[in-house]
């Protein structure tokens, strides 16, 4: 029930009796007028059309800005500076031609004045408007005009009509001068027009891309909210290529050092568009000492993962070792610097191991070289146990036939690398469970770049049958030289490592043709490093995978190598932390993925890098045993369990095999103690002698067959040295890593 009352509408609750108190029974509750509704309607309406006047007018501005900064952001400072004098010299010559124009405009006024005096005088007073009088008295004006202009051409070259000329043009530019007089004329406002543009263009010539940049990191505030990022400390090639590779492209960030060079410094800027196009972040940091500046605190705070990827290792390590110390967060972040090929190991190691291990910095540092890089990538791709001539038993899971005969041509860090890992991924058994020969030729026309090798690892030399050669590549020397090791027996992988891309591809070319001739297959034998992209890129336009004028295969272009899968690999480092937690863990324990984090975090560098490799090799398992990883999707459901366990003692040998090879290729020779020696070691250590004396001696004790391995446990004491490599090939690491597994 409702009642109306001077305008109010009063709504009246009625409650049934007996409900409540008295008081409670009728509530009146006042309600807005009828008319409230129609009038703020009416208000919200004006009200979202000035909004929308004022939106409308701020895309405005903003299309007008970007217009703009598209036209003027990467304009030459020089032209800036010469439009700007030509507009100076304009304005002053528009001020002096309009000072005719302003006079006139004073005589007119001048006369209007005294005719209306004249008026009054004799008491005619008139009221006109200004117009009909400037009519009535134009001939009069024009006459005295004429007089005027005579005057005009009398001093019309006079210096103060220019200065006058010259300060109402200095006005324009600079309004706090103060005040000028205002001319009505075309060339008036054509040059005021041209001032506004020419400000414009300085404004975003000199300062464009800082405000551009401003306004990103205002506008995403990726920097002050955003975790989780990507962080390049290093502007490059490599690191725009790892970036491109990263998805979501919001992750991504650029830290561009305006301190180094100005050609450095004008590359980055003109990258900014394209940073624009791909829809990552970039930050201009000021400051070198990232402790002082809270702004580059923030950003190794917020940053996950931290690539310092530049083409100089010094700089790179020293710029990290800058935004580890500024970094002192609980959360563990991951560094990944690139480093020199000439860069000592120990050194490296040692420096990595200082960070990892530091308590006060939750950090995993990572050590990127390109010539690992490139290795891991050519054998990921290309395993020795597809190599012509091979064949394997995956009943036995053994190799049935074949060797693996290796020709090397450079032995530079790119090819030492690629040998060693070679020798790595080629220990298996045969069916008479004796190892499959693996023997090599290396041609380098240094013989001081494989003298050092031959020295410290001498037992790596006489166990994998290496001979190293010292000529030239490519003379008629070593053709005669090919021609003769062909005879014999042909070569199931050859390698070109040499420094030059081009020679690299002719040198190639040539022995697939040699090999042709001759009748042997040279699918899948020759390779060559071409480390250029647009190079590699034409080889694979130009010839198709089963084309059979292609006589060699390229690896190791940078566009391969330097994206994220290849540089993090998150899938195999998370199963060399369940490999390193299955060999730190007594027995059968449940995997604990905090108490394997710990583990990992304690672990050297040095132990990091052999589980790694252990875990690659993990792959060839896999073949051995009828199956294959795929990088197409993380499905590993078809892997049965019981094919490994079924043979286990085959796959553990394997291990141990590779594990030896690890080992022998960096240096380290077998320890052989006498009694009297481990006693004497044991009273300096509380009674406990270890298996590894790496950092003591270079040596490790169980660097001897596997079938030896019980004698050295029963000299040490110790139980089922055996057991590790077992423990290895039962590891789930590769399903725990969500790798795909595939049934061939």
């Amino acid at each position: 029930m409702a009642h109306v009352c001077a305008g109010r509408v009063f709504c009246i609750r009625v409650f049934p009796k007996g409900f409540g108190r008295p008081h409670q029974r009728a509530r009146v509750k006042e309600a807005r007028p009828l008319y409230a509704d129609s009038i703020l309607l009416i208000e919200m309406i004006i009200m979202f059309q000035e909004c929308g006047l004022f939106v409308i007018g701020l895309l405005i501005i903003i299309a007008v800005f970007v217009l703009f900064y598209r036209i003027f952001a990467h304009a030459k400072k020089s032209r800036v500076v010469i439009l700007g004098l030509a507009l100076f010299i304009w304005g002053a010559y528009v001020h002096y031609e309009s000072d005719s124009c302003q006079k006139r405009e004073n005589i007119l006024l001048r006369t209007k004045q005294n005719e209306s005096i004249e008026k009054e005088k004799e008491g005619k007073v008139l009221v006109v408007c200004n117009t009909e009088l400037v009519n009535k008295e134009e001939g009069k004006a024009q006459a005295i005009c004429k007089d005027e202009s005579v005057n005009k051409q009398k001093d019309q070259f006079s210096l103060p009509k220019m200065l006058r000329g010259v300060n109402c043009s200095l006005s324009a530019f600079f309004p706090s001068r103060g005040d000028f007089e205002e001319i009505e004329s075309v060339n008036y406002f054509l040059f005021h027009i041209a001032v506004v543009f020419f400000v414009v263009n300085v404004l975003i010539s000199f300062w464009g891309d800082e405000f551009i940049n401003t306004v990103r990191l205002l506008w995403r505030s990726l920097i002050c909210r955003g975790r989780d990022k990507n962080v390049f400390w290093v502007v490059n090639e490599e690191s725009e290529t790892v970036a491109s590779s990263i998805s979501p492209k919001k992750d991504v960030l650029f830290v561009v050092d305006v301190n180094e060079e100005s050609y450095i410094k004008a590359y980055k800027r003109n990258r900014v568009h394209y940073y624009l196009e791909k829809g990552w972040t970039w930050a201009y940091l000021n400051d070198p000492d990232l402790k002082q500046c809270d702004f580059g605190v923030k950003i190794a705070a917020r940053g996950n993962r931290h690539f310092f990827l530049g083409s100089d290792g010094h700089k790179n390590v020293a710029l990290a070792e800058s935004v580890i110390q500024a970094y002192t967060g609980s959360k563990e972040r991951s560094f990944y610097v690139r480093v020199s090929s000439s860069a000592d190991d120990d050194i490296i190691f040692k420096w990595a191991d200082r960070w990892n291990s530091c308590s006060s910095h939750n950090v995993n540092v990572v050590i990127v070289r390109e010539e690992a890089l490139t290795s891991y990538d050519f054998l990921l791709r290309n395993p020795m146990l597809k190599c012509p001539g091979v064949t394997i038993n995956t009943k036995l899971a053994k190799v049935s036939e074949g060797e693996f005969r290796v020709l090397v041509l450079g032995y530079g860090v790119q090819g030492a690398t690629v040998l060693n890992d070679m020798i790595c991924d080629s220990q298996f058994l045969n069916e008479t469970n004796q190892r499959v020969r693996f023997s090599a030729d290396i041609v380098d026309i240094n013989s001081a770049s494989f003298g050092a090798f031959k020295q410290r690892c001498k037992d790596a030399v006489n166990r994998f049958n290496l001979n190293f050669w010292c000529m030239d590549a490519g003379s008629d020397l070593f053709w005669e030289w090919l021609e003769k090791r062909l005879a014999e027996m042909p070569y199931n992988r050859i390698v070109v490592c040499l420094r030059d891309d081009r020679q690299n591809i002719c040198l190639a070319n040539d022995i697939g043709n040699v090999y042709k001739s001759m009748g042997y297959a040279y699918r899948d034998v020759v390779f060559a490093r071409v480390r250029n992209s647009q190079i590699d890129r034409y080889i694979d336009s130009t010839f198709a995978q089963d084309d059979p004028n292609r006589m060699f295969l390229p690896f190791g272009s940078l566009k391969k190598l330097y994206v994220y899968e290849t540089i993090v690999r998150p899938r195999w480092e998370k199963g060399a932390i369940w490999l390193n937690g299955d060999y730190m863990n007594d027995g059968d324990a449940p995997h604990d993925e905090e108490k394997d984090l710990r583990h990992w975090r304690c672990t050297s560098f040095f132990n990091r890098e052999s589980t790694r490799a252990s875990f690659f090799n993990q792959r060839n398992f896999l073949m051995l045993l009828g199956y294959r990883i795929t990088e197409e999707n993380a499905d590993n459901t078809c892997f049965d369990e019981n094919d490994p366990r079924n043979r286990l003692d085959v796959l553990a040998e394997n291990e141990h095999l590779r594990w030896m090879a690890w080992h022998f290729v960096r240096g380290i020779r077998v320890w052989r103690p006498t009694k009297e020696e481990l006693e004497a070691i044991a009273l300096q250590n509380d009674g406990k002698v270890r298996h590894n004396r790496i950092k003591e001696l270079n040596a490790h004790a169980d660097l001897v067959e596997f079938g030896e391995l019980p004698k050295v446990d029963e000299l040490f004491g110790t139980k089922n040295t055996q057991g590790k490599d077992r423990r290895f090939v039962r590891s789930e690491a590769m399903r725990r890593s969500n790798i795909g597994i595939v049934r061939v």
